[in-house]
């Protein structure tokens, strides 16, 4: 596990800013997903803006706050219990948001299909921004 470098300690704080986001964002896609709300998803990842203070622009929120820019480098890798997980930050997140989602997607097989489903829509489908 590296180290997070004392002078990398802005560069976590700015991007911990997105997490909430990043918790909202993650919700509404899934639960968009488990009630088959597709028009809802597409309003989420394309309509919800963040104003980018680094480039100057608005960018679409959801992927604005995805796993790789709120937290940096190994950040992930300080999380509890996730020093040793191969995707610390997405483990982070199945786990956080398991029990919020309960009460519309009770089965743990069909969460777990609508969480990588979620995450294949937002996170590897990201538009390149300078």
């Amino acid at each position: 596990m590296g180290d997070i470098k004392k002078h990398d300690g802005l560069t976590v704080w700015l991007g911990l800013q997105l997490y909430p986001v990043l918790l909202l964002s993650y919700t509404g896609g899934i639960a968009s997903l488990a009630n088959n709300q597709y028009e809802f998803l597409k309003t989420l990842m394309t309509k919800v803006k963040l104003f980018s203070q680094k480039t100057g622009t608005e960018m679409e929120a959801c992927f604005s706050a995805i796993p790789i820019r709120v937290f940096t480098d190994d950040l992930g890798k300080h999380l509890p219990g996730m020093s040793q997980r191969r995707t610390p930050v997405s483990d982070h997140m199945f786990k956080v948001l398991r029990d919020s989602l309960r009460e519309i997607i009770p089965s743990d097989s069909q969460y777990e299909k609508l969480f990588m489903k979620y995450e294949y829509y937002c996170c590897y489908s990201i538009p390149f921004y300078e």
